[in-house]
């Protein structure tokens, strides 16, 4: 996992804690024909302790969304 700079979170001290963060993810798929599946999804994720500790203070959620498509061939 890196943060804000690029660096990779990292605590010698191991006072951070281990709570990365909670995600949340959804997806609906829908079968557009026997080959070609259209799925939808959202998700989000939370950043936990260690994110807070170890990022320069920068712990904001994160949301995204996608659209994919998935062919059988």
């Amino acid at each position: 996992m890196r943060g804000v700079n690029g660096a990779p979170l990292r605590d010698p001290t191991g006072s951070a804690g281990t709570e990365v963060g909670t995600e949340l993810n959804f997806t609906v798929n829908y079968a557009l024909s026997s080959n070609l599946q259209l799925s939808v999804g959202y998700g989000r994720f939370q950043p936990g302790g260690f994110v807070r500790a170890t990022n320069s203070g920068f712990a904001d959620r994160t949301e995204w969304f996608y659209l994919q498509t998935t062919s059988k061939f």
